[in-house]
């Protein structure tokens, strides 16, 4: 059987759970959480909060390695770190710049707890978010900017052979 790597597959299940967090309205939505084939160019404000891959760099620290002695029929995975980017609100919404900002912050930690909790995602033997660098301005496609952050998860997969 040829290697394999299953990075749509893994995308494909992220995008289909569901996670719960309180919109920049005070509402309770349900996450959007975009697959690959849906990246949005541009994102309707409307439609936030979302979860969608990073357009540019989606994959990034990629490796293999080999696990067992044998070359070619050795165990080998593939480690790499899958980014997305959370548009929580358009930037400025409200009073002040920072006024959505404690909103964002929660909805962000519930996000982070949902992956880390979901786990067992077809295409990866392993997947944990590795955390949030920093929070501001996120800019869609279209050159909008949003309130948010990029969410970074680390996988890994056993290649078959």
């Amino acid at each position: 059987m040829a290697d394999t790597i299953k990075i749509t597959t893994l995308a494909t299940a992220i995008a289909a759970l569901s996670v719960s967090v309180t919109n920049a309205s005070g509402s309770s939505v349900t996450l959007a959480i975009k697959d690959i084939a849906a990246i949005p160019e541009a994102v309707n404000q409307v439609d936030c909060p979302i979860l969608a891959p990073r357009p540019d760099n989606f994959i990034t620290d990629f490796s293999v390695t080999r696990d067992t002695y044998g070359a070619d029929a050795a165990l080998k995975t593939v480690r790499y770190r899958m980014n997305y980017v959370f548009y929580f609100c358009p930037a400025l919404q409200g009073v002040g710049i920072f006024e959505k900002y404690d909103d964002m912050v929660t909805a962000a930690a519930i996000i982070l707890n949902a992956l880390a909790t979901n786990t067992n995602l077809s295409g990866a033997q392993d997947i944990l978010p590795s955390g949030i660098p920093s929070f501001g301005m996120q800019v869609d496609v279209g050159g909008t900017a949003f309130h948010g952050c990029e969410i970074s998860l680390d996988v890994a997969q056993f290649m078959e052979v």
